[in-house]
């Protein structure tokens, strides 16, 4: 019977395997609802990035450094589309931040006082 349980059980390494795959599914939803312009749907998934994350630290602190080890390139996979959704986000906020700073910087009835004639 133990036999039987032994061949059902899952190496211990592989939820944390899952939870990192699921924190790649969550950072590819982010970046779709960034691109997409569905800010709600970004904050949920920057949300559920907060809970694997904290899943994912409590994993490696439960798990030996063998079985840790085991799931590093899965972890150098999430890092890697991590950063590309960071350069995402940078990139997005320079551009927010331009037009924010072009409509706050003239009022729409903006009008010059003097034409270009009477300026030179």
């Amino acid at each position: 019977m133990s036999s039987s349980t032994s061949l059902t059980q899952t190496p211990s390494y592989e939820g944390l395997e899952q939870a990192l795959e699921q924190l790649a599914r969550a950072i590819a939803g982010a970046q779709g609802a960034l691109l997409g312009g569905r800010f709600r749907d970004l904050e949920a998934c920057v949300l559920e990035q907060q809970d694997l994350c904290s899943k994912i630290e409590r994993l490696i602190r439960t798990k030996s450094v063998w079985e840790a080890n085991c799931a590093r390139e899965s972890a150098r996979n999430v890092r890697r589309q991590n950063l590309i959704f960071a350069a995402a986000l940078r990139r997005m906020r320079r551009h927010t931040d331009m037009l924010r700073n072009l409509i706050s910087g003239l009022a729409l009835s903006y009008r010059p006082t003097a034409g270009i004639g009477q300026v030179i």
